[in-house]
């Protein structure tokens, strides 16, 4: 697959504010899927007092909806008895991860930074041997050997 036309065009900028996306992740995306849950179960409702009314080859055709109705919100919204196996859950919880990795990244840039300033503003000859041992976040690295 080509890259796109736009692949190195330095016009585009990507700001992310993970406190604000965590925000989404954790109480504005639930609350919408509530929302819509709470929506969905109003369809259901009028769907189940509409199919007392088939008979035939309609009452078929309306179990067959009934039946891959359920499925897809299932999968959308998990089950009353596992809610995190729905996929809105699964999109919100990435999405908390996403924040999290950028938060996580954001603090270890201005580390970096910080630990450039001070070697530079070290007076002439100091040793500062550079060193590529990290063990505090989730990603950890090592001065060889390993």
């Amino acid at each position: 697959m080509p890259a796109p036309g736009n692949y190195n065009d330095f016009g585009i900028m990507l700001k992310v504010d993970p406190n604000t996306l965590f925000g989404y992740a954790t109480a504005d995306m639930p609350a919408e899927a509530e929302s819509i849950a709470g929506s969905i179960g109003n369809i259901v409702n009028i769907w189940n007092d509409l199919k007392l009314g088939w008979a035939g080859t309609s009452a078929d055709e309306a179990q067959d909806f009934s039946n891959r109705w359920n499925a897809a919100i299932t999968k959308l919204f998990g089950t009353e008895d596992d809610p995190e196996s729905g996929a809105f859950p699964k999109i919100a919880r990435a999405v908390g991860y996403a924040a999290i990795n950028f938060g996580e990244t954001e603090d270890v840039v201005a580390k970096m930074f910080a630990s450039l300033s001070e070697g530079l503003a070290a007076p002439p000859g100091t040793p500062q041997p550079p060193t590529r041992d990290e063990h505090d976040g989730p990603v950890t690295e090592s001065t060889p050997p390993w």
